[in-house]
């Protein structure tokens, strides 16, 4: 998904909410996995520009945040697209899985936690980082200030991350529709490639 990626994709970090008696355990609240089902059909026709309003930002941090997401929902998104044209569903799952990312149906699985208006998603023992909504007026976003306290002092290494991973991603996905990566084995190999390229940079 959107990103989700993490970032959505990173994978840096587990928040976890203190546990209180208006935090709990529940079914998704009504309308969060349409709101996700709908993001997760639309995100690669769209742009960084067009997804932005996901994305619940107030201070300068979190809009700077908030932009690096949507431009990595969107890249992440076209890969998926790109390779499930090519490849077919299993090789999707495992290079979003790869990238960190979660597919429609680890959303659909997910562990959703409720406290007020927030609602967290945790996918257990895949290697992706929780998703973290709040609910504006009956509208689901992405919550911004809720990953600010969870990367703390990683922010500006996340937001590095996350603008270097949409931009192999992106060039992924040319490569891939334009023939270039011919076969499912040459795309997930290209994949561990880029991500360990960005993993190696300062």
């Amino acid at each position: 998904m959107p990103t989700r990626s993490i970032a959505l994709a990173l994978g840096l970090f587990v928040w976890i909410c203190a546990e209180s008696a208006c935090s709990r355990s529940d079914p998704a609240p009504p309308g969060l996995r349409e709101t996700l089902k709908t993001w997760n059909a639309e995100a690669a026709e769209r742009t960084a520009e067009d997804v932005l309003p996901w994305y619940q930002a107030n201070t300068e941090d979190e809009v700077k945040l908030a932009r690096s997401f949507a431009a990595q929902t969107v890249a992440t998104a076209r890969l998926a697209k790109a390779v499930r044209t090519k490849w077919g569903h299993d090789t999707e799952t495992a290079i979003m899985h790869l990238c960190l990312t979660d597919t429609p149906e680890d959303d659909a699985t997910a562990i959703v936690t409720v406290a007020g208006p927030r609602a967290n998603l945790n996918f257990g023992a895949l290697q992706i980082a929780p998703l973290y909504f709040i609910n504006i007026k009956g509208v689901w976003r992405m919550d911004m200030a809720q990953y600010i306290t969870g990367y703390g002092p990683r922010l500006q290494s996340t937001i590095k991350y996350c603008d270097r991973s949409s931009e192999a991603y992106e060039k992924l996905t040319a490569s891939i529709n334009s023939g270039e990566v011919s076969t499912a084995r040459d795309a997930v190999n290209a994949v561990k490639a880029a991500l360990a390229a960005i993993a190696a940079q300062p």
